[in-house]
Parts: C-alpha cells; sequence; structure tokens
C-alpha cells in the first residue's frame, strides 16, 4: 500500500483520545484504508459498486482483523460487536458515515479532504527549498477555501482553529447549523470562520457554566 495522510496533533485534545486504544486504532485504520482515487468493487453476482474518494467497501470481520496484534505470541482480535459499536460511535461524533447491507459495509471519512494534501506539496516535502518559498506555498494553501456541506466555506487553517478550540464535533455541530441556515434563508456572510465564532460567543453568553463532570467512557467489550 502507498500513499500517505495527514495527520493532526489536536486528535490529542478530541473525544477519541478519552477513549480506549481500541478506539483510535480502528480509526487510524479506516484512514489508512480508504480510497484514495476512485474504484468500483465488483461481486460475485456481477453487480459493480463505485467507491469514491475517502470510502471504503468493507465488513466488519475484516476491520476486527485489521485491527488485531500479538501480544505476548498470542493473537487478539476484537470481537465484530465490539468494532459495530466503535464505528457507531465514531459516527455519531460525525467523523464517518457508514452504510450496511447483507453483501458489505461502506465506510465513508467525513471531511477526507482535510487528510489529503495537493500533489505539489508532497514534491515540496521532497526538495530543498528557500524559506521564502515554503512560506508563499503555505500562504497559498492556507487561503484556499474548502466547501462543508453545500455552503459553508472555510480554509484549511480556519477549520483547524476551530477544532482546536470547540473540538472536531462541536466544530461540526457549528458547520451544520450555518450549512443549514444559509440554506433556508439565503443568508450570505463575508467570513464563515467569522460568523461561526461569533455564534459560539453569543451560544456561550446565554447558556451559565455547568459544573465539571467526569466523562462516562465506553469500554469494549472483551478488551482486558
Amino acid at each position: 500500500m502507498s500513499g500517505w495522510i495527514k495527520d493532526w496533533r489536536k486528535e490529542l485534545e478530541s473525544n477519541i483520545w478519552l477513549m480506549p486504544p481500541l478506539y483510535h486504532r480502528v480509526w487510524q485504520w479506516i484512514k489508512y484504508n480508504v480510497n484514495h482515487e476512485p474504484n468500483k468493487v465488483p461481486f460475485k453476482d456481477g453487480k459493480v459498486v463505485e467507491v469514491g474518494k475517502g470510502e471504503k467497501i468493507t465488513s466488519y470481520r475484516q476491520i476486527a482483523n485489521g485491527v488485531g496484534y500479538y501480544e505476548r505470541g498470542i493473537w487478539r482480535e476484537p470481537n465484530v460487536k465490539t468494532i459495530r459499536d466503535i464505528l457507531e460511535w465514531l459516527r455519531n461524533e460525525q467523523m464517518i458515515d457508514i452504510e450496511s447491507n447483507s453483501q458489505y459495509t461502506r465506510i465513508k471519512v467525513l471531511n477526507w479532504g482535510l487528510y489529503q494534501a495537493p500533489v505539489q506539496d508532497v514534491s515540496n516535502s521532497q526538495e530543498t527549498v528557500s524559506k521564502q518559498s515554503l512560506d508563499t506555498n503555505k500562504n497559498d494553501k492556507n487561503d484556499k477555501k474548502i466547501k462543508y456541506g453545500e455552503y459553508v466555506l472555510l480554509t484549511e487553517a480556519e477549520y483547524g482553529q476551530l477544532v482546536e478550540r470547540l473540538g472536531e464535533s462541536t466544530t461540526n455541530d457549528y458547520i451544520e447549523r450555518l450549512n443549514n441556515y444559509i440554506g433556508s434563508r439565503g443568508k450570505k456572510y463575508k467570513s464563515h470562520y467569522h460568523t461561526i465564532l461569533n455564534w459560539v460567543r453569543r451560544d456561550a453568553d446565554k447558556v451559565p457554566p455547568q459544573p465539571n463532570r467526569r466523562r462516562q467512557l465506553y469500554m469494549p467489550e472483551g478488551d482486558e
């Protein structure tokens, strides 16, 4: 398997980092195994399924085997129910989408574009260039708007700053809220990034501070 993806240090501050290690192992397996280019998967009955970028045709059993590991010479592999529960958690966190039927399970990584860099970024990393050139490439990349949903436009840097401040799940909630609002009202904003920040501030002013509560974590079955 060739190719590479971006990873994010801000995952250290996300909800998945608070879950048992198997959750993150499944999440990484998904990111590493989804398609980097569109593809077609044939089945025995003659059916052909088109699979897009950031998608994977798989099964719960294949994922379980893919995240298995050896412990003191003994192969450890989570059961199918555990994998199903983890995937459902990832879907609730709006990190993936799942489509299942009797033949296969299709997994789609949401916001897949964030984990892929343009080709020129790969070549830049393999060459020695001047600091001025690197700064110029970085600014061009950060200024490029990426569409989230149908209407919301954010640069990669803006999205990263929102995730760092709010967490991935809350950021996606605000993006969906803004996307629905623009779609229903036809509203236009100069900056969707600053609009979200304004909504965050207004929401914080409306809600009184809550006492800290210990997060309840789910421990998958069969894990020790």
